[in-house]
């Protein structure tokens, strides 16, 4: 920890070019669209919130010019917001009650600040296809932080504007993706790769009865359950839940020194019983810390949140019987205020089912909790469950592993905090040309602030698979994605340093790194060599 606060205040001098100011950057990957992919714009809403109803709820139809075929769906929301108030907002875009994006906005400025985000919605692709209800919710949660009203001001306005982008990729791509989506569609590791290439052919929103003001959002003060009912339909056989969680007012830094608790958990139940749970990684909103920091760039995860993937699959067998079950989350150790939103994505099949399907085995362990050295918390637990389906005489067994860890040290210099996560999916096919499929994923997501208010903040995810069919060797994917955030001290001012990487398996690269001083931006390199 000594090194890393060393390392903290470099003075830095370089010289550098003012930019725009009102302009603040998304610093993530990209989503991967191929040059020569057709793109057909389809704008959804624009809203203004300055003062009146944080809900804005329309028609969705879908296009008339954009076809009903598609390889990729991106949402994309760009922003305008002036005013002299601090204000931290936090918003979400719903489209048949399921929700698929989750953010925050940058902080208002006198002339006023622009920012642009993107989704991919590809998994929600068959909500694109028929009319339904869209909403959209930027409430103030600087103001309303321990009640569960918002309270809009009147000082600044915010101007939203939502469009979904339609993409075409080239005949030989798409051909690739239809055989695909046809013979290995219920392969949900598969449908969870960042690729986004074999959506889910049915979406089930779970959210509360409709508030005014609080949206479609599961709301929590304390570690009280929510739940809905869900009725999946019989030839369920994945099911992937898709949750964004984010926690503000007197539980927007829990991670802290001196915060009311030392972790939170996102207990996820079925019929009573937790099946797994999300620890939700810190975030640092552009009012936290210091909100000079965040003029140019977002912290990682603020802007548009990545969500969490639960995978459900060993208990389709369990889900798929045609009755209601209630499935409900709960925040450990929470106060005022989080927001949850939350989609079951499924995949189903229309080959025979004979109905010979089962939970094979599940277990959770309790959290484990110690303190090996004086200011130091360490935390674990782990999940396991085993399912199958019989499918055309075929037997499709899904095992699931999956682990997190927490460890926080606190001294007088400030806390640091690292989460690790590791998740295990095999799917093995009994009969027939046999199938084999290994998917790894694992997280480190290190957060540091010191007392005089500098932060370290670092997310890194690797992933692989290995799919074999028949004797073949199997085909293999996989990358590594690194995204480190970190503020300096500078002579006669402050800055940010923030680097992103990617490489995949299939030889695609992304990097940028860039560094803002005083708002200048220093240097902003990006490069797509993989050398």
């Amino acid at each position: 920890m000594e090194f890393l606060v060393a390392a903290l205040a470099l003075c830095v001098i370089l010289a550098g070019v003012m930019i725009d100011g009102s302009v603040v950057s998304d610093i993530v990957q990209p989503i991967d669209i191929p040059k020569d992919a057709v793109k057909c714009a389809h704008p959804l809403v624009n809203a203004e919130f300055s003062g009146a109803s944080p809900l804005i709820e329309t028609i969705y139809a879908p296009s008339t010019q954009c076809g009903s075929v598609w390889t990729k769906i991106v949402l994309e929301l760009t922003g305008f917001c002036k005013g002299s108030s601090k204000e931290q907002k936090i918003g979400g875009v719903w489209l048949g009650g399921a929700q698929i994006l989750h953010a925050s906005t940058p902080l208002p400025t006198p002339e006023g600040t622009n920012w642009t985000i993107q989704r991919d919605a590809t998994s929600f692709e068959s909500l694109f296809l028929s009319s339904s209800n869209l909403s959209l919710i930027f409430l103030d949660v600087t103001a309303s932080s321990s009640t569960n009203s918002s309270m809009p001001s009147t000082k600044s306005s915010y101007r939203i504007s939502v469009t979904a982008n339609f993409y075409l990729f080239k005949a030989s791509t798409a051909e690739i993706i239809d055989q695909a989506r046809g013979s290995r569609r219920f392969f949900s590791p598969l449908a969870g790769t960042s690729a986004g290439l074999f959506p889910p052919l049915a979406v089930l929103p779970i959210h509360p009865p409709p508030s005014n003001s609080t949206g479609l959002w599961f709301v929590f003060q304390n570690d009280q359950e929510s739940s809905a009912m869900v009725t999946l339909p019989t030839n369920v056989v994945s099911a992937r839940l898709q949750v964004f969680v984010s926690s503000h007012g007197d539980d927007e830094f829990w991670y802290k020194k001196g915060s009311s608790s030392e972790m939170r958990e996102v207990a996820i139940t079925l019929d009573g019983a937790v099946v797994d749970a999300i620890w939700p990684s810190p975030v640092i909103y552009s009012a936290g810390i210091n909100a000079s920091y965040w003029e140019s760039v977002g912290s990682i995860g603020a802007l548009n949140s990545p969500g969490y993937d639960v995978i459900l699959d060993a208990f389709a067998p369990v889900l798929d019987d045609g009755k209601p079950h209630k499935l409900g989350f709960r925040v450990t150790g929470a106060t005022s205020i989080w927001f949850l939103g939350a989609s079951l994505l499924m995949s189903t099949t229309t080959a025979t089912k004979t109905g010979e399907s089962g939970l094979i085995h599940w277990s959770a362990s309790d959290t484990m909790i110690s303190h090996p050295a004086l200011g130091t918390t360490v935390a674990s637990r782990s999940f396991s469950s085993v399912g199958y389906h019989l499918v055309d005489g075929t037997n499709f067994t899904t095992w699931i592993e999956h682990e997190v860890h927490s460890r926080r040290w606190n001294s007088e210099d400030g806390s640091l905090q690292l989460l690790t996560e590791s998740k295990v999916v095999l799917l093995e096919q009994a009969s027939g040309d046999a199938i084999y499929l290994h998917w790894t994923d694992k997280t480190s997501v290190p957060v540091m602030i010191l007392m005089r208010g500098l932060v370290h903040q670092s997310f890194n995810h690797e992933f692989d698979s290995v799919l074999r069919i028949g004797s073949n060797n199997g085909v293999v994917q996989g990358g590594n994605f690194t995204s480190v955030f970190t503020n300096l001290q500078v002579c006669g001012g402050k800055g940010v340093r923030q680097s992103l990487s990617y490489r995949n398996t299939d030889a695609s690269c992304y990097s940028r790194n860039l560094l803002v001083v005083d708002n200048e931006f220093k240097y902003d390199n990006v490069s797509t060599s993989c050398i």
